[in-house]
């Protein structure tokens, strides 16, 4: 059994390690589909920023873009402790962290989707054709609920994660 400060800093670690990861996963694709409208590297921060300035985001410069990504930044390691909240007691997440990992992804997407964004002060209208909400979905998934339940897994339940494999 480990000592309640290693148990602590372990869970720290893993949240850490989880945050960093899927935050980093998610603006890169928040990044590339960006890039892929032609829009300049600051338009995306800026638009996270635009959460708590409004408008007046997009009238500010690099500093509002940095402001943005350290938004981000914020708002994944809430989720990172979120997912830590759930999966320490949810037997699926321990056992079986891509099945825990989709459900949490979706559950992201849903939360961000229905309750932050319309309750931050966007400058802008969100998008809800079906193919962006499925690639949104999909990225949720991929780059946000598997990385951070995988980690989660293997840095704290590692005896779980050999019990699940197959012999």
């Amino acid at each position: 059994m480990l000592n309640s400060t290693t148990t602590k800093a372990r869970i720290a670690a893993a949240i850490a390690a989880s945050w960093l990861l899927a935050g980093t996963l998610d603006i890169a694709s928040a990044f590339i589909l960006s890039a892929a409208r032609l829009a300049p590297w600051q338009q995306m921060p800026k638009a996270i920023a635009s959460g708590i300035l409004g408008a007046q985001a997009f009238k500010g410069g690099v500093g509002i873009a940095i402001l943005g990504l350290g938004l981000h930044y914020l708002i994944m390691l809430f989720i990172a402790c979120a997912c830590w909240l759930l999966a320490s007691n949810m037997a699926l997440a321990k056992r079986q962290p891509i099945v825990f990992g989709t459900a949490f992804g979706i559950g992201v997407f849903a939360a961000m989707n229905l309750i932050v964004l319309p309750l931050s002060a966007i400058a802008f209208k969100t998008s809800y054709s079906a193919v962006s909400v499925l690639r949104d979905l999909a990225i949720h998934v991929a780059f946000v609920g598997w990385p951070m339940a995988l980690v989660m897994q293997r840095m704290l339940w590692p005896r779980e994660q050999a019990a699940a494999s197959p012999a």
